[in-house]
């Protein structure tokens, strides 16, 4: 009956079935998906997930409830926890026999290509986008992980924090909630962490979603955070919107957030990062996704940090906040697994459980013995029996039921201590260093995983207080692995830190060659330099740099600068000056101007192409050639009959269009406000083009043959805008700002005295005001530099941390300024002064506080004289030799101490203490130094001096001196050794600095010079107190434009050609220059007598050899002679022999013919 009704059900839906049949298809036919969705199928991830991934869906049907029955209830919800009407009810119906009565996701299930994936949009939230995927419950950990870290691209954690608490909505107290975000934040910051919680909008979840949340709204740093959420896909809200009929992910997928109800599901949570929704068929079950997270996070925690096998693996702790029973069991298996627990207390539920039982519980040290190593371990001992507070505790988490065996696992829990830690805010507010520290804990014995672990954070705070101990003592050589991975990531605190330890580099860089040969860095410390600059990691360089003082050779490169510099200013002046304001990229943007003021390179300011470019800005748009006589008769209105001014030229093209250029527009299109300005469109404006001169016409350099260009006729600025122009240039100039500056000083001065010595009365008079105007229009004079000693870009963030980073660095830039502080101690002395002025009871020390302003003003006036080439270096040697006395006065109070306490207690003995005893005991040791001897106490102590004790008692003065004798043999000797001895100490070092500055005074006085310059051209034209509504325009624009636009800037907007044409040339000068200085060392006295020698030597060679050769032929002579010798022999013998043969011969033919003829 039950087939025939399924058959029914069928028949009746017969349409709805073909689609379901439809559907299934799509997930294992590929070639049913459209062309819309085939873009999609292709990307390597959507392919990859498809083959990889996998979902189950129910495949029998069984109704949870045995009574009913889907025929009669559509309702009826199966084991699965779907109702009839949401299956696939052919399938269904041919895998459900009627003797069914059990149902299992293992077997009753079907695994399909997953349906859902991709990317999730909140609705109502950032648009930043989620990665999810639904998953099967028994996916390979290894496919997972491959889809974590090579499909989703996400990058390697150095920390597993895995969050586990209460589900349901619970409440944190504000302060605790507070610190757990912080804590993330931090942690997520400083080691790059991976956060695992469940991933819904609800519980300890919802608050880990909220510390992200913080953690993108704040965070300065590049380090991507990631929390990973798994949860069960059966107890996701809404989960439709995140299906794809089709199989190619949605890209994205809207999902709505819905406020919680009753029941199992819930929504996402918005904040998290990644979601993996684990899948077994089910619905409405929880609990299901916790076996696939531990699997998980154990896979994670097998994977190193890095690619070596020297990495460590990644360290994984627990978090529990509040919880319950499901709880205790992670707890459990984390404790057995050796993974390390934070409990944060005051959370509630579990966690202030755990607290209460750890901290109740009674210490324990036990030593083991591991590897043949013995090691001290701490073990929490509790009782058998309850205690009647912690059983309350227990039945109220817990549960009544089962309470000692709860508590059993709860001792469990807190049984091994170095693996518990227990976090109460009201001890310590950051939980991020309880998180590493806890880690550290855990592996105590392990020193070189904890630093590495430490390393893999960067979290030098936690090496130097937890790892580099003062007991601990390092062996040779034990850190160069670790001292080799802080180099290659670039742990510049770390490397440091090494180095203090006693890290040899020279050992660290030998190489083994062989089983006995070694190769050793003779410079271990310049060739790590050289590496840094090369591989571009500043800061390592500058630790390198001094660490190894490679700046010994940097006379050598300063030469080799100067030298090229020389150059260039002799080939062409005006690429040179533009060649000296170029940004270098390499050196953030700065030029060497600005390079060279900063490392204090004198040598460099003096050189004359800087002289020439400063002498042009200095002067503006006047003319060179106005001497200095016209510039000192000049100021205020005489510079407008006085002075010459460069003069204008412009081309016009030849069809009258309104485009014009100027002849003076230089080469570089710059902005406004730079010294680059000054050079080329005053400096230039008066000067023809000639044969050498560039012009930016159209886009481009262009090479001028001429005073012409073809297509543009040359006209000279006349009539009304050229005398505007004119008295622009005049009163614009740096010289004669200083000029009017120098004026108004002296004015303010003479104005100033006259308050303090005749207008100065309770009421303030009209001078005083004035003087009030003055001094406030130059306190912003001091804020405006302050503020432009640094320009801040546009670009730039503007955070908390960047903005007090920011100002220390204007601080210090400002405050390097001997002047400066000049400055803010006079205006300082000012405020103090008009403090105590309007009080009547301090109208006198307001006097005081004035006269000492007044000094410290007309000290200013120094400042003056820096313009001038004689008197500008005077003011370094006063400068430097009032540190030379600083240190002497050191040495001169000894003896005046020495010699003023042993005299007035030898000639007054018994004295009354008061406060003008001291005064009493250091005058005549001070006094005596400038001449005055007090010859008449000595001798005589005076008319009106007195032995009565009652008498001198009131008056000290009238005491009458005893042992004279000795105190004036001792003034004798005080006299020897303080007039004749030390002044002359003093006088010889006052001389040997003298001397010093003497020697360097043309590069003194043109630092000075430079250093006036920068400060002048960016002054307005108007002098205090005129300038003071110029500053408040300028303050207003510094504010709207974040800092950019008012600081003086020198380097040039150069186009991509022009930079390299201007380096094109550069690198020819300086390949010539170099080529130069090898054939002058070719040339020179040095090189020609090393050749020489050299060729002697050679000489000498071959005369040896010579005479070698020729011993050789007196011994062929020799052998030669002995040859001809014996051959002479064998002739003649040979000779003889015929001879004889020959006559014997002869006789017997004598004896033939004789017998013939007889």
């Amino acid at each position: 009956m039950q087939v025939v009704g399924h058959a029914r059900a069928v028949g009746r839906l017969r349409i709805n079935r073909e689609r379901q049949m439809a559907r299934a298809s799509r997930f294992i036919d590929p070639s049913s998906i459209g062309q819309a969705d085939e873009e999609f199928s292709q990307s390597p991830e959507s392919r990859w997930i498809r083959k990889k991934i996998k979902m189950r869906e129910c495949a029998r049907f069984l109704a949870a409830d045995l009574e009913k029955s889907f025929k009669t209830e559509k309702d009826t919800l199966c084991c699965c926890g779907l109702p009839f009407f949401k299956h696939n009810r052919f399938t269904a119906i041919a895998n459900s026999p009627p003797s069914a009565v059990t149902w299992s996701w293992k077997t009753d299930t079907n695994v399909l290509p997953t349906n859902a994936f991709g990317e999730i949009e909140f609705v109502g939230y950032d648009e930043i986008q989620r990665k999810y995927v639904r998953m099967d419950a028994e996916t390979k950990m290894g496919d997972v992980l491959h889809l974590l870290l090579d499909v989703w691209d996400m990058k390697k954690p150095n920390l597993l924090i895995s969050v586990i608490g209460g589900t349901e909505n619970f409440r944190l107290k504000s302060k605790l909630k507070d610190i757990f975000r912080r804590g993330m934040i931090k942690a997520s910051k400083s080691t790059g962490a991976w956060i695992i919680s469940g991933g819904m909008n609800s519980g300890v979840m919802k608050y880990v979603g909220e510390a992200m949340r913080d953690y993108w709204l704040t965070a300065a740093s590049t380090v991507p955070a990631v929390a990973l959420g798994i949860a069960n896909w059966g107890s996701v809200k809404n989960r439709e919107d995140l299906q794809d009929d089709f199989g190619s992910g949605l890209w994205p997928a809207t999902y709505t957030l819905i406020p919680a109800t009753e029941g199992n599901e819930k929504c996402l949570d918005p904040n998290h990062t990644h979601f993996l929704l684990v899948d077994n068929g089910t619905t409405n079950q929880t609990g299901l996704e916790v076996k696939f997270r531990d699997e998980l996070e154990r896979q994670i925690a097998n994977t190193k940090t890095g690619n070596s096998q020297a990495d460590v693996n990644i360290p994984m702790i627990r978090l529990l906040l509040e919880g319950g029973r499901d709880c205790l069991e992670s707890v459990q298996t984390s404790i057995r697994s050796g993974i390390p627990v934070i409990v944060v207390k005051w959370s509630g539920g579990l966690a202030d459980l755990l607290a209460s039982v750890y901290e109740s519980a009674k210490v324990q040290q036990v030593v083991e013995k591991l590897h043949g190593a013995t090691r001290m371990r701490s073990r929490s001992v509790t009782d058998n029996i309850i205690p009647s507070k912690l059983r309350r505790a227990i039945e109220k988490t817990l549960g009544s039921d089962n309470v000692e065996g709860h508590w059993n696992i709860l001792r469990e829990c807190v049984y091994e201590r170095e693996l518990v830690t227990v976090f109460d805010y009201h001890k310590t507010l950051e939980i991020d260093v309880a998180i590493l520290k806890s880690l550290l804990k855990a592996n105590r014995e392990q020193e070189f995983d904890q630093l590495k672990l430490a390393l893999a954070w960067n979290r030098i705070d936690i090496a130097k207080s937890e790892i580099f101990t003062e007991d601990k003592i390092w062996p040779p050589g034990s850190l160069h692995e670790i001292l080799y991975s802080a180099i290659r990531q670039d742990r510049v605190d770390f490397v440091d830190l090494f180095l203090d330890c006693g890290t040899s580099l020279k050992d660290f860089l030998t190489t083994e060659l062989g089983s006995n040969r070694k190769k050793e860095s003779k410079l271990p410390f310049e060739d790590l330099f050289l590496w840094s600059v090369l591989m571009n990691r500043q800061d390592m360089a500058k630790l390198f740099w001094r660490q190894g003082k490679v700046n010994k050779n940097y006379v050598e490169f300063g030469d080799l600068a100067m030298g090229v510099l020389t150059e260039c200013f002799e080939a062409d002046e005006k690429k040179t000056n533009v060649l000296l304001i170029r940004r270098h990229e390499q050196f953030g943007e700065a030029n060497c101007l600005k390079i060279a003021v900063k490392s204090d390179n004198k040598q460099f300011i003096s050189h004359p192409a800087c002289q020439d470019f400063f002498r042009n800005v200095w002067m503006g748009n006047l003319a060179l050639e106005n001497g200095t006589f016209r510039l000192l008769i000049s100021p205020v209105f005489l510079g407008l009959f006085l002075l010459k001014v460069k003069e204008v030229y412009y081309y016009v093209k030849d069809d009258q269009s309104n485009k014009s250029i100027r002849s003076n527009s230089p080469s570089i299109r710059s902005r406004h406000g730079t010294l680059e300005r000054q050079m080329n469109l005053k400096r230039l404006a008066s000067e023809p083009i000639r044969a050498s001169a560039y012009c930016s016409v159209k886009d481009g350099w262009s090479r001028q043959n001429s005073e012409s260009i073809e297509g543009y006729t040359k006209k000279k600025l006349q009539g009304i805008r050229w005398h505007l122009h004119r008295i622009k240039s005049i009163y614009t100039a740096p010289v004669m700002i200083f000029a009017h500056s120098v004026i108004a000083y002296f004015i303010f001065l003479g104005i100033f005295s006259y308050m303090l010595l005749i207008e100065f009365s309770p009421e303030m008079g009209s001078c005083e005001i004035l003087i009030f105007i003055w001094i406030l229009t130059l306190m912003i004079e001091e804020m405006r530099q302050f503020c432009s000693t640094s320009q801040v870009k546009r670009d730039e963030e503007f955070t908390r941390v960047a903005l007090w980073q920011k100002f220390l660095k204007k601080k210090k830039e400002y405050w390097s300024d001997s002047w400066n502080k000049v400055d803010v101690l006079t205006i300082g002395l000012f405020i103090l002064a008009a403090i105590l002025r309007f009080c009547p009871e301090t109208i006198s020390a307001a006097r005081v506080a004035y006269s000492f302003c007044l000094m410290s003003f007309f000290f200013r006036i120094l400042h003056v004289f820096t313009v001038h080439k004689e008197l500008g270096p005077k003011i370094i040697m006063i400068r430097r030799m009032m540190i030379d006395l600083v240190f002497f006065l050191i040495i001169l109070m000894v003896f005046v101490l020495s010699y003023s306490i042993s005299t007035y207690a030898i000639m007054f003995p018994n004295s009354v203490l008061r406060v003008s005893l001291i005064r009493q005991i250091l005058r005549k040791g001070y006094w005596t130094l400038y001449g005055e001897l007090f010859l008449e106490e000595y001798e005589a102590g005076g008319e009106d001096c007195t032995y009565n004790a009652t008498i001198y008692a009131t008056y000290p003065e009238r005491r009458c001196p005893e042992e004279r004798g000795v105190a004036t043999l001792l003034m004798a000797v005080y006299v020897l050794f303080a007039n004749v001895l030390l002044l002359n100490i003093l006088i010889a070092m006052f001389s040997n600095t003298f001397q010093k500055v003497q020697e360097n005074t043309d590069r003194l006085w043109h630092y000075m010079r430079c250093s006036l310059i920068y400060e002048f051209y960016n002054k307005p034209f108007l002098p205090a107190p005129l300038s003071l509504p110029i500053y408040i325009i300028l303050m207003i624009k510094w504010v709207l434009n974040r800092g950019c636009g008012v600081c003086l800037d020198l380097s040039p907007d150069l186009s991509e050609a022009q930079d390299r044409e201007i380096m094109l040339w550069e690198n020819v000068i300086a390949d010539a220059y170099t080529q130069r200085l090898k054939r002058d060392r070719e040339n020179s006295m040095e090189t020609k007598v090393f050749e020489i020698s050299e060729r002697v030597e050679n000489i000498a060679g071959r005369i040896s050899e010579t005479q070698s050769s020729k011993d050789i032929v007196h011994h062929l002579d020799r052998r030669m002679d002995a040859m001809e010798e014996k051959i002479s022999t064998i002739l003649q013998f040979l000779n003889a022999e015929g001879n004889r043969k020959l006559l014997n011969k002869t006789e017997k033919n004598k004896e033939i013919l004789a017998v013939t003829s007889t």
